[in-house]
């Protein structure tokens, strides 16, 4: 059993299949695993603005969401919004060919199994 199998119950299958893809690469491929990390965050963050009925243009960053009042309302917590904010980062690191480590993968793994759980 994986970390994220539990969403596949919950219905959300393109969230687990960026979670699965994340955690599958983490060790062989840290750059995909922080990649896949960062998509799985923007689809949530997407998701939540769904939710509440707020239109996302497409030129809207995955900052400028995230920052946004109705996504930290939402979440309420400092920790879970630096958690959010350090999968963002390391994300844009591996997207950008910036070096990213296993150590970086891990804690980007980590931070999305928080974040993940929190929602």
């Amino acid at each position: 059993m994986k970390n994220f199998d539990y969403l596949k119950d919950c219905g959300v299958l393109r969230l687990y299949n960026l979670c699965a893809a994340a955690e599958d690469n983490q060790v062989s491929h840290p750059d995909l695993s922080v990649i896949s990390a960062r998509r799985a965050l923007e689809y949530l963050v997407k998701s939540i603005y769904a939710m509440k009925q707020i239109p996302v243009s497409d030129r809207d960053s995955l900052f400028e969401l995230v920052d946004g009042e109705p996504f930290r309302s939402f979440i309420g917590d400092d920790r879970i919004m630096m958690a959010v904010h350090y999968i963002r980062k390391v994300g844009n690191a591996g997207a950008h060919n910036d070096r990213v480590g296993r150590k970086e993968s891990f804690f980007g793994l980590l931070n999305l199994y928080n974040v993940v759980a929190a929602v």
